[in-house]
């Protein structure tokens, strides 16, 4: 349910010089220094309080309403610190207009949380790079792809739905590359630990836009076309 009300209102909206860090971030057209960029500092199971405390961004929440559902956006450049028992997932300078991050709290406590993990539109490989970058950081901290292992699935095909597996980062590139098949949005992964579980889903906005606008049906440049976006879910199970 909670799940849910994320993600309806998340409906209503690299250069990669080392992993884990994007150093194209600019503001009004001019670069901005990510030492000053606000750091968000949260994970699933974390206390309001906790996030609050951890972060130079500022999560405001009206007094007496801090156990209450709380939808906390970010929609500005900012480093993103994402705490799991002793390790931290950080990406810098990531977010931005068009690229928004969500943390639902319930009960004073992080629940949920959505991230675009980029600040601009990427290409596929730049794309894939990313999600395998992310894919190895969560399987090294226990994730696991569960009891019927299917690493990659496509989410919605045109016209349809296909979920035949998909073994590797390799073979999801051709098949989105196939002029053929068209894939316009894809869950690359699926992982759980515990209590926690998360999705990286791969979206190409071209073809969500060609469905709609005859015109952008041209797959001549899918290689090198910056269209993707990347969106990492994570939630809690309970």
């Amino acid at each position: 349910m909670r799940k849910n009300i994320l993600l309806a209102v998340l409906g209503l909206f690299f250069a990669l010089p080392a992993l884990g860090q994007i150093i194209d971030v600019t503001k009004n057209g001019r670069t901005e220094s990510v030492e000053k960029l606000p750091v968000v500092r949260v994970g699933v199971g974390m206390t309001l309080k906790e996030l609050q405390t951890g972060s130079t961004f500022s999560f405001e929440v009206e007094p007496g309403k801090e156990n209450e559902t709380q939808l906390l956006y970010v929609l500005q450049p900012y480093k993103f610190i994402y705490v799991d028992g002793h390790r931290e997932l950080v990406l810098t300078g990531i977010g931005g207009e068009g690229f928004l991050t969500v943390i639902m709290t319930t009960n004073g406590q992080v629940d949920n949380i959505n991230v675009t993990v980029q600040n601009r539109k990427l290409a596929l490989d730049e794309a894939l790079t990313r999600a395998e970058y992310i894919y190895s950081w969560f399987h090294n901290s226990g994730f696991s792809l569960g009891p019927k292992p299917r690493l990659f699935y496509i989410n919605r095909l045109r016209g349809g739905y296909f979920s035949n597996p998909i073994k590797s980062f390799s073979e999801a590139r051709v098949h989105l590359l196939d002029a053929t098949e068209k894939i316009e949005n894809i869950d690359l992964f699926s992982l759980t630990e515990g209590s926690r579980g998360l999705t990286l889903n791969l979206k190409n906005s071209r073809r969500m836009k060609a469905q709609f606008n005859e015109k952008l049906n041209d797959e001549s440049h899918s290689l090198n076309e910056q269209e993707y976006y990347l969106n990492l879910f994570i939630t809690s199970l309970h």
